[in-house]
């Protein structure tokens, strides 16, 4: 039987192609008013799956770690990244995770 890929050698090569591609001219910082890109867990779960609202399932939740670039214009964000899910389950498919927001910001600081 093969032996399971450690999760950090795992997660190299796809934060490392992320990293390139944020920080190349794949991707223009002279547009944005701030731009950065920073590294993240996250946890993704349904509210009212899983106990006590009824059976747990592996579907019911999501654990990822990113790389994430965010470019901001005024009040306007847009942020892009590639992560690797950290436990089996959460989505079908690969292992690997696309994320994207766009948001606008109400208040800052």
């Amino acid at each position: 039987m093969k032996q399971p890929t450690p999760i950090f050698a795992r997660l190299a090569p796809v934060h490392l192609v992320t990293l390139i591609a944020l920080t190349s001219g794949c991707t223009s910082t002279a547009v944005c008013e701030r731009a950065a890109v920073r590294s993240e867990y996250q946890h993704v779960s349904h509210i009212t799956a899983g106990p006590p609202f009824g059976p747990r399932s592996d579907e019911d939740s999501l654990d990822v770690f990113s790389v994430l670039g965010r470019c901001e214009i005024g009040r306007v964000y847009a942020e892009a990244g590639v992560g690797l899910s950290l436990a089996d389950g959460g989505f079908y498919g690969p292992d690997e995770i696309f994320t994207g927001r766009v948001g606008v910001e109400f208040w800052k600081k």
